[in-house]
């Protein structure tokens, strides 16, 4: 099989078909800006097209071989090099429209180096968490729910200090519902946002993304009391702060902070 040199997204365009190879699928960029095929793991996601790229997010997100989406900010883990080409752009920009280009150029590297910056973040939390604890670290690295393994996207969220309820970071939950009954069966998706405040000095993100696995692990082993917690009558006069899922949380925080001094708790307890 022949190829076409690669493209700006740093994908192989197959020379019989004109398609983006990606290993899983193709993508037609230029028309449809989608899958020619269904997603093989389409199951996982119920509410989004198996056709889409990225749940509809490529700033977000990114898929590497069409099949799985991972944290987007690891193509941010080295920008120094597009930095430089863009410099050098920048500097040879003439002519009527010189100083918007220089603007625009300007725009994107002001917003290479903020994504930089959320990747050096992201990945400094996530392998302090490795380091303080590597065994749990690969327990949760390795959930499943429902016979799918669960996937876990870590992102930073740096222009705001706090969540809208005061928290430094916040777990969006996708879970598996039975159509027919209701019932919760199980989660699919973990979307995890940490924010400034959960990286004040002399914090290095650690705590808060401890406690906000700790939802991912209260969620994935006791789904349905999750989602009660979150959107159910079980707990609506109790503050957030009071109900199962956030008293694991903090006790699973402070195990994985000290797990010397503080036992891990068990989701069954709560």
């Amino acid at each position: 099989m022949r190829f076409y040199p690669p493209c700006s997204n740093g994908k192989e365009k197959d020379w019989e078909s004109g398609f983006h190879y990606y290993g899983a699928r193709y993508y037609w960029s230029e028309t449809l800006t989608g899958w020619l095929s269904v997603d093989p793991m389409a199951d996982k996601y119920p509410s989004i097209s198996p056709y889409a790229y990225c749940a509809w997010n490529p700033i977000m997100l990114t898929d590497p071989t069409g099949d799985t989406i991972f944290n987007a900010y690891e193509v941010y883990k080295d920008v120094s090099q597009e930095i430089q080409r863009l410099t050098e752009m920048k500097e040879q920009e003439s002519g009527l429209f010189k100083l918007f280009k220089r603007w625009s150029i300007n725009n994107k590297i002001r917003n290479l180096k903020k994504n930089n910056l959320k990747y050096q973040k992201v990945q400094g939390a996530l392998e302090a968490f490795k380091e303080t604890n590597p065994e749990e670290y690969n327990r949760l690295d390795q959930l499943s729910s429902y016979g799918k393994k669960v996937n876990i996207i870590v992102s930073a969220d740096l222009d705001k200090t706090h969540s809208p309820n005061g928290a430094e970071g916040t777990t969006d939950i996708s879970f598996l519902q039975d159509k027919n009954t209701g019932d919760i069966l199980g989660v699919s998706l973990f979307r995890i946002t940490l924010y400034r405040s959960a990286f004040f000095p002399p914090s290095n993100g650690l705590a808060t993304l401890a406690n906000e696995m700790g939802d991912v692990f209260f969620a994935t082993v006791k789904p349905q009391d999750a989602y009660l917690g979150l959107y159910g009558v079980k707990y609506e006069y109790k503050s957030y702060w009071k109900n199962a899922s956030s008293q694991f949380s903090f006790a699973y925080e402070y195990y994985i902070l000290n797990p010397n001094k503080h036992p891990k708790p068990n989701p069954y307890e709560y």
